[in-house]
């Protein structure tokens, strides 16, 4: 069970992360100006989520930020074409920060619940299927408009978040 939630969660982080980071240049009309705001947000994500993985402990603030990035990713499908290409692309810079956070806190956390015996074929497992989210990420970013690919980012967060709920 440890193995599918796990494999869920990095499945979920790594399709959302590289599909918002694919459709920088759905974000407004200066491509390069968007992916290089999508690439320095992930600085401050990942210390604001080791802040709280610290207070928290590390699965609950992963499931936090999950939830946190599925509403942030519902409310970009919703906004898209609608409002100012400012207020999009600070949304859609929020919902980076939050799946950014969850894939640092998802390298960590198998440690924390798997014995060191097999800690390397777990993480070995979650990197198969982080790579396998990978993999769609270009086909939604490229296929979809923004609102599209928000909405399923958002889907999936869900569910990576889900499945971490299972891990306790």
């Amino acid at each position: 069970r440890r193995n599918a939630c796990m494999g869920i969660a990095f499945f979920a982080a790594a399709a959302g992360w590289f599909a918002l980071n694919l459709s920088a240049g759905s974000l407004s009309d200066n491509a390069l100006l968007n992916l290089v705001l999508l690439t320095l947000i992930d600085v401050p994500a990942y210390h604001f989520a080791g802040v709280l993985a610290e207070r928290h402990g590390t699965s609950p603030t992963a499931q936090g930020l999950f939830g946190c990035g599925s509403l942030v990713l519902a409310t970009l499908s919703l906004l898209a074409g609608h409002v100012d290409q400012t207020v999009i692309t600070a949304v859609a810079l929020l919902g980076k920060a939050c799946v950014s956070g969850t894939f640092a806190l998802l390298w960590i956390l198998p440690a924390e619940i798997y014995p060191s015996s097999s800690l390397g074929s777990a993480l070995g497992f979650a990197n198969v299927c982080g790579r396998s989210g990978s993999l769609l990420a270009p086909l939604v970013a490229n296929l979809l408009p923004l609102a599209g690919t928000a909405a399923v980012c958002c889907a999936v967060a869900a569910v990576g978040g889900s499945a971490l709920l299972f891990l306790e």
